[in-house]
């Protein structure tokens, strides 16, 4: 039985590599669907306020099960969600992020430039990866 558009070769021999990356200001303005300027997340009555933290237009609240996302239409079960972004005046870093980017630049070889890691564990990765993009795991 043969698949159309898989590829024959292992996956060591169809990448060439992996980059990773930040959005750039015009990407991140291009994804958003709201600027968040409102310091005020809920109004008087509980709702969320326009271009607050919980504006609607991110996305529906499993509170609100009942509505549709002003964004994409969709309920809360199917929609996925949207970024709204935050302009601030200075350059900031995630500072969860820089933990993790030293991590991952510690495990890489200067030399070569490919992760120094045991094969045992990339095929442990992998696999996880795999069970996670078929929904088998899911975060808790």
């Amino acid at each position: 039985m043969a698949l159309h558009g898989i590829d024959k070769q292992p996956p060591k021999h169809r990448f060439a590599g992996v980059g990773f990356s930040f959005f750039t200001d015009e990407e991140i303005a291009k994804l958003s669907v709201t600027e968040i300027v409102n310091p005020i997340a809920f109004d008087h009555l509980n709702n969320p306020t326009k271009q607050g933290l919980h504006d609607k237009r991110l996305g529906v609240s499993a509170f609100d099960h009942k509505s549709n996302c002003p964004t994409c239409g969709m309920q809360v079960h199917q929609c996925p969600g949207h970024v709204g972004h935050i302009s601030l005046t200075a350059t900031l870093y995630n500072p969860f992020l820089v933990k993790d980017a030293y991590k991952l630049l510690k495990s890489t070889c200067f030399a070569c430039h490919r992760l120094r890691i045991a094969s045992s564990k990339i095929e442990a990765y992998t696999k996880v990866l795999k069970l996670l993009k078929i929904g088998e795991i899911v975060d808790s």
